[in-house]
């Protein structure tokens, strides 16, 4: 068989499929430098008898303007001397399943600007996964590859969907991964999670820009609208509710709210929590100094936030990875919102971030930049 039939038969559709996964020895098709030489035999070759010569040599033309848009200059030595190559599809097709995300690919998925965080640099989003964060409570160093170590562990490594909505859902919770330890004084650990007096509701009412009001607890449905206990009311109410959750939550020695505040990329909260984790690494969580472990190290704050992410009992016996997998249709973010955050606090920026995130992942084109959101973009 001659040059010219064997060209035409590797437009076959048997012939392709049979040939993309074959390892075979030829010339680097990468390098710019080479395109003419290693495809002159397509301009004197006569595959086509009603083409003339100028339309021939337009055909030509194009041809050689489009590979050197997809080839390279100053490729390595090494590169090129390879004797033996992949179908370049099919390789980095099978590169893709690896699903191990490298620093830089990580710092891509942190928005440049974004409703929640404003604007992120380069060098900062590369900071963050790298070398953790000094802002607020701080993250620890190293999250890039905790990470990718978790993703390994709980499932999500095979999967963009399930990767997407964890990252969306922790970004949002951390502030851009700026901290992963719940924040505050002795009194607001002690009354939030331990015991309140009557008293301290009062004042805790008498105090709008506060933690009562910010968290919503001063509120109460009736006939279905939101409506503010009174001063009184509130007084009388809250320890009852305090000591309700310090139960559920084991928190039985003085102390208890601050000592196991939350911790994590999702946060763990409460003794009973820190006990049932502990139970599960078989390791000390509980005995001081050991509870700060689960925010002072990248992979236990991630492996925190991923056990409860696949834990059957975690929300409505549903492992998250479940409605993660329902899809990236906005409507499938409330639901893993819920599951995380108990309610729908700040679904917008979760969407806004999924968005992002997914497009990235999914090698779909990115959401356009805006006044809101921008890609994130390297050295800028």
């Amino acid at each position: 068989m001659d040059r010219v039939e064997l060209a035409k038969r590797l437009g076959e559709v048997d012939v392709r499929e049979k040939l993309r996964r074959a390892i075979c020895k030829f010339p680097c098709e990468w390098d710019r430098a080479t395109v003419e030489a290693r495809y002159g035999w397509l301009e004197t070759e006569d595959f086509k008898s009603t083409d003339d010569d100028a339309t021939g040599a337009r055909k030509w033309d194009r041809f050689v303007k489009h590979a050197h848009g997809l080839t390279f200059e100053d490729l390595p030595k090494a590169f090129k001397d390879a004797d033996w190559r992949f179908h370049p599809r099919e390789f980095v097709g099978s590169m893709r399943r690896c699903g191990w995300l490298a620093l830089k690919e990580m710092a891509q998925l942190l928005p440049g600007k974004s409703t929640a965080a404003s604007r992120v640099s380069w060098a900062e989003s590369m900071r963050r996964f790298r070398d953790g964060s000094t802002q607020g409570n701080g993250m620890p160093p190293g999250l890039h590859i905790a990470l990718n170590k978790a993703f390994r562990k709980y499932g999500l490594m095979d999967s963009a969907l399930r990767k997407a909505h964890f990252l969306s859902q922790c970004f949002q919770e951390t502030g851009a991964l700026q901290y992963n330890i719940e924040t505050g004084n002795e009194r607001y650990f002690r009354t939030m999670y331990e015991v309140i007096t009557p008293a301290e509701a009062g004042v805790d009412h008498d105090d709008r820009s506060g933690v009562a009001w910010r968290l919503g607890l001063v509120y109460h449905k009736v006939n279905g609208q939101r409506v503010a206990y009174t001063r009184n009311e509130y007084a009388a109410l809250r320890p009852a509710q305090v000591q309700t959750k310090a139960q559920s939550l084991g928190n039985i020695q003085v102390g208890d709210g601050q000592r196991f505040r939350g911790r994590g990329l999702i946060q763990l909260t409460g003794r009973v929590n820190y006990a049932g984790y502990e139970a599960y690494r078989g390791r000390n969580y509980t005995t001081d100094p050991n509870p700060t472990l689960l925010a002072a190290d990248a992979f236990i704050s991630t492996d925190v936030a991923l056990k409860y992410w696949i834990n059957a009992g975690a929300f409505r016996g549903a492992s998250i990875n479940r409605l993660a997998d329902a899809g990236a249709a906005p409507g499938t973010i409330e639901p893993v919102t819920r599951a995380v955050n108990g309610g729908t606090t700040h679904l917008e920026n979760r969407v806004e971030y999924f968005g992002y995130v997914w497009s990235l992942l999914n090698d779909a084109p990115v959401p356009a930049d805006s006044k809101t959101l921008a890609r994130q973009r390297e050295n800028t």
